[in-house]
């Protein structure tokens, strides 16, 4: 029983319609039994993370490539404190740089301190593709690296968008927002 709730919420929506479909059309009970046994039942695909209520605890860092002002793409960096899901700094550049992260990490460690951990994405801005150990992680030290070791802030990389769910889903909305809202004030500095 424990098993087939497990199942039944990891599912997908249509995949729990479609077995209590195949159910009413089959109308015996060891069909679910024959069903749960083609799936490998996990508890979570992805493991929920522990609430993090300490401002300035954790830092989550990304850049997205968007066409934010009209007619011009560029990328927007940020940095986004996660306890307080609140964005601390942001900066437009014509490309995602080491330069970039430079400006946004000295701006967000000088007006509200250093962090305990960062988690960033794994561009090479963050971590070296060459000379990994067996776990993946980068044995030398990018400039970043070295100014994140050097001040003992803990870094954290990832290639999994759920490990840095805030900044995603704040790109989410921003990309959905933003564009109008500096089409406007655009305008209205054009009126004035």
């Amino acid at each position: 029983m424990l098993q087939e709730k497990i199942l039944i919420e990891t599912l997908h929506r249509k995949t729990k319609k479609d077995i209590l479909r195949n159910l009413k059309a089959a109308k015996h009970k060891n069909y679910l039994e024959e069903y749960i046994s083609k799936w490998i039942i996990t508890s979570k695909p992805h493991p929920s993370q522990r609430k993090i209520t300490k401002f300035g605890e954790i830092y989550e860092t990304d850049a997205s490539n968007h066409q934010w002002i009209k007619d011009i793409k560029c990328h927007l960096h940020f940095v986004i404190d996660k306890a307080g899901k609140r964005i601390l700094v942001g900066y437009f550049s014509e490309q995602e740089t080491t330069e970039s992260y430079y400006k946004i990490y000295k701006l967000a460690f000088k007006t509200y301190g250093l962090p305990e951990l960062n988690v960033s994405d794994n561009r090479n801005v963050f971590s070296s593709k060459n000379n990994r150990d067996l776990e993946g992680n980068s044995v030398s030290k990018t400039q970043l690296q070295f100014i994140f070791h050097s001040l003992g802030v803990r870094k954290k990389t990832t290639s999994i968008p759920q490990e840095k769910a805030l900044v995603e889903r704040t790109f989410g909305t921003l990309q959905n927002r933003w564009p109008h809202w500096l089409e406007l004030w655009d305008w209205i500095a054009l009126k004035n």
